[in-house]
């Protein structure tokens, strides 16, 4: 058996965070670039690692 004595809808724990299109946008600009610049580094090696300079 449970007694409860207080309950809060507003409990941040319990509130999921939104973000609009643009804030999700700025937020994976960078990531997209770092995963772009990793990719040319191993074609790169790739290409070095079998003799295509």
């Amino acid at each position: 058996m449970f007694h409860i004595e207080a309950i809060s809808e507003n409990c941040p724990q319990h509130i999921p965070i939104r973000y609009s299109v643009q804030e999700v946008e700025a937020m994976m600009t960078p990531l997209r670039d770092r995963i772009s610049a990793l990719e040319q580094q191993l074609a790169q090696a790739a290409d070095n690692a079998f003799g295509r300079q």
